[in-house]
């Protein structure tokens, strides 16, 4: 059985159980088994090794014998060349951190959790340097107040508000780390070009307001070297699962999302305010949005009448194109204006929850002058329970009709080799 399928059917069956938190922490216990893709450069055989402890100090030559401090070393000192691998002792590092390692596109220099140990950063962790890589270890924060009564994105009193993996610097990987409790998981904007994303679990960011949960577990922006996310597990966010949103001075895009599991988005809040987003793609710079991949990821809303994939937003400018391919999703899927989209291999399902009302399986909204023929829709498979009432399709037109799988065919010409069960 494919890894991705079995994977799914593990986080169901955990989710049914109520296991979600026990999941998390099977996968944590052992992080560095999660990446399953080549992460570019050679590390084994660095030219030296360098060591961090608890009680490291800022004047240590960084050797087993006189290891540094977290501090001193994400500073580089000056013995610390590309290619050399820093090892990170296990213990609980308390405090903000800020990285400037910065190594060459074919020798980075490596941040990794020492083998057998578990090393926690309880805080934040900003990335302002290149050609890293940071391996294999935990950042959260413990305050655990996540409640405010001051609605918006910025409440002064949410202990910790801004406490994040933040990464600014380009050319980074961040491989097999757990991240939780934080305000946002991950934040990286366009300046961190060229990011890559593997093997890592992102749970339990955020804060719940009076209005709605806030925080994301990814929360991204692009726009020059492709973004890589791929082989993640990311649920149990305040709001949505995978952000990709900007205002209009970002942009957002050159992605490569792949391999991913995503579920549980907003399910701290949602006996208040609902289901989030798994996945909520949209806004930017005026022709900021597209080139983006989405393949073989699995993602699935408790209830599958929720709107789980949201590809721009209604009404907002087109965006240029995005590929929607071998992906499981189990929620409703939005597909709003672009100028093309490439829609094949996925299994869209709303599981045992027949569709009422507005849930729909699909909806598609295409831009002014755009026609059925600009888009690649295909070899897809669609489930809905006997017992809907509500049709499956809905295209966003004049008419505003919703569509059974033959008149979705008729209309519009796709999915000629698709099954509809």
């Amino acid at each position: 059985m494919p890894r991705r399928f079995l994977v799914f059917k593990l986080l169901q069956l955990s989710y049914a159980m109520h296991f979600a938190p026990l999941l998390a922490l099977l996968l944590a216990r052992s992080p560095d088994k999660l990446a399953t893709r080549q992460v570019g450069e050679r590390i084994s055989a660095a030219p030296s090794s360098f060591f961090v402890t608890v009680d490291g100090s800022n004047i240590g030559n960084g050797s087993a014998a006189a290891p540094w401090s977290l501090s001193t070393a994400l500073i580089q000192p000056g013995i610390v060349r590309p290619g050399d691998t820093i090892w990170l002792h296990g213990g609980t590092y308390h405090g903000s951190f800020t990285s400037r390692l910065s190594g060459t596109p074919g020798l980075p220099i490596v941040l990794r959790q020492y083998p057998g140990e578990r090393a926690v950063i309880d805080g934040a962790l900003r990335i302002l340097g290149h050609h890293a890589l940071y391996w294999g270890f935990e950042i959260m924060y413990s305050a655990r107040d996540r409640v405010t009564a001051l609605s918006g994105s910025s409440p002064a009193d949410v202990p910790g508000l801004g406490m994040t993996l933040f990464v600014s610097g380009a050319f980074n990987k961040l491989i097999n780390l757990v991240v939780h409790d934080l305000s946002d998981g991950l934040f990286a904007g366009s300046p961190a070009e060229g990011l890559e994303v593997y093997g890592c679990i992102f749970y339990n960011n955020g804060w719940a307001g009076p209005d709605r949960g806030h925080g994301h577990n990814v929360y991204l922006q692009n726009e020059k070297a492709a973004k890589v996310v791929a082989d993640n597990v990311l649920f149990d966010s305040f709001s949505s699962g995978l952000q990709i949103y900007g205002t209009s001075a970002a942009y957002l895009r050159n992605f490569d999302i792949e391999g991913n599991t995503i579920f549980g988005s907003g399910d701290p809040v949602a006996s208040r305010f609902g289901a989030a987003f798994d996945i909520e793609h949209w806004g930017g710079a005026p022709g900021g949005l597209g080139h983006a991949i989405y393949r073989h990821n699995s993602i699935y809303s408790r209830d599958a009448r929720n709107l789980s994939v949201r590809l721009n937003a209604p009404g907002e400018p087109a965006g240029e194109d995005i590929e929607f391919s071998d992906n499981i999703v189990h929620g409703q899927t939005h597909f709003n204006e672009m100028r093309r989209y490439i829609v094949t291999g996925n299994k869209f399902t709303s599981g045992a929850h027949p569709l009422l009302g507005q849930s729909v399986l699909i909806a598609l909204r295409m831009p002014p002058g755009v026609r059925y023929s600009s888009y690649t829709w295909d070899n897809n498979q669609y489930a809905v329970p006997a017992l809907s009432t509500q049709d499956p399709f809905h295209i966003v037109d004049k008419s505003n009709n919703g569509y059974a799988f033959s008149s979705w065919q008729a209309t519009t010409g796709y999915d000629r080799n698709s099954r509809f069960v």
